[in-house]
């Protein structure tokens, strides 16, 4: 791999095509994984300002040196100009973020395997889930805290300057947060949820998804919840949900657990127009074409089962099945057999299985061959 283009995917100017080719020439084997890492680690360290490159440097090292240095000497002497300074980084991350450059727009190099965080002053953070992580403002005040794979922000009564940051889960990935007014969010992969630090002291709560999401929406009758699909707007006062709308989808679906939800088209105003309630256990689907909404009464843990590591599948359409490993796999499956995609199954996997295991079960149960190679899954 052409190391101007492993550098063009760190500074993110690759077309998708060219980020999925260095994506998959990463996952093809460990010695290319391990040249992309070290050459992110010399990238990042390039965007570290001299006083956290020069700080403790000789203390560091050789703590580095003697903790992970012990063999691979060749490897060793080869990378010696580089790892004098990852040894600092390794100092950084320890205590939970990078110092960052002093000029302005600089970021960390964001995989599009990362889950990220956009503050409302444009800087992009990374968020580790191996590393507890302090979450500041412009200003310099302590906003949330990151503790595993769960953000939580300070908790506050209300502000009248608000301030919006967008969380960012690719494929593969899903992320736990609680907002600064106690409402919890399960947020599912190759989803982002843009939200304010702080609630106004007045009027609407409002956070806009896209993607997937369930909520816990902590109870303010004064100051209701809005969550907005960009056509779709779900109003709630205190209530459990979840709600899907992935870029390309033809509808937009709320599955209420508990509570009582009110839905209404984005363009119109909740005061003035036709609002479709919600009871428990029932799904509304929001069709974006014809501006329509429809209502069923389902079984809510096939659609919010994800949030406790299992995906449930009864009587559903082999092509919705992939469709749903994909976002939670961030794979691509490759079949033309129409008529495999069109047939129903019964399953149930665990998030934490690997994709490998879940298409041997498939294949022992059903009989469905398939090849893995890279990210891409071919049935045959």
């Amino acid at each position: 791999m052409d190391k101007q283009k492993l550098l063009n995917y760190l500074n993110n100017t690759l077309t998708p095509p060219e980020a999925k080719e260095v994506e998959d020439w990463v996952s093809k084997s460990k010695d290319n994984s391990n040249i992309f890492n070290e050459l992110k680690t010399e990238f990042v360290i390039n965007s570290l300002d001299d006083t956290a490159k020069e700080m403790s440097l000789d203390k560091e090292y050789s703590h580095f040196k003697n903790k992970y240095i012990l063999e691979k000497h060749s490897f060793f002497i080869r990378f010696r100009p580089i790892l004098k300074y990852a040894a600092i980084v390794v100092g950084l991350v320890s205590i939970g973020y990078f110092t960052l450059s002093k000029n302005d727009g600089a970021n960390e190099a964001i995989s599009s395997q990362a889950i990220t965080l956009k503050l409302d002053d444009g800087k992009t953070i990374i968020l580790d889930g191996n590393n507890s992580q302090i979450i500041k403002d412009r200003d310099g005040s302590i906003i949330g805290k990151l503790a595993g794979n769960k953000l939580h922000y300070t908790m506050s009564k209300s502000t009248e300057n608000v301030k919006y940051n967008t969380l960012s889960v690719p494929y593969g990935k899903t992320f736990e947060m609680v907002l600064s007014d106690g409402t919890k969010v399960h947020v599912g992969a190759g989803s982002s949820l843009d939200y304010p630090t702080q609630f106004p002291k007045k009027g609407n709560r409002k956070v806009s998804i896209i993607g997937e999401a369930y909520l816990e929406v902590s109870k303010d009758s004064e100051r209701p919840f809005i969550v907005n699909t960009g056509d779709l707007n779900v109003r709630v006062l205190g209530t459990q949900f979840n709600i899907t709308n992935y870029p390309g989808d033809i509808t937009s679906e709320v599955v209420l657990v508990e509570g009582s939800v009110e839905l209404y088209a984005d363009n119109e105003e909740f005061e003035d127009h036709m609002i479709t309630k919600l009871e428990p256990g029932y799904m509304a689907s929001f069709d974006k074409n014809s501006i329509s909404m429809n209502t069923k009464m389902v079984d809510t843990r096939l659609h919010t089962s994800w949030i406790h590591g299992e995906l449930i599948f009864r009587n559903e359409s082999f092509e919705n099945i992939l469709k749903k490993l994909e976002k939670y796999y961030d794979v691509r499956f490759v079949t033309n057999n129409r008529e495999i995609s069109e047939e129903k199954y019964f399953a149930t996997f665990s998030t934490k299985s690997s994709i490998e295991k879940i298409m041997g079960n498939l294949k022992s149960n059903y009989g469905i061959d398939f090849e893995i190679n890279g990210r891409e899954v071919i049935l045959n």
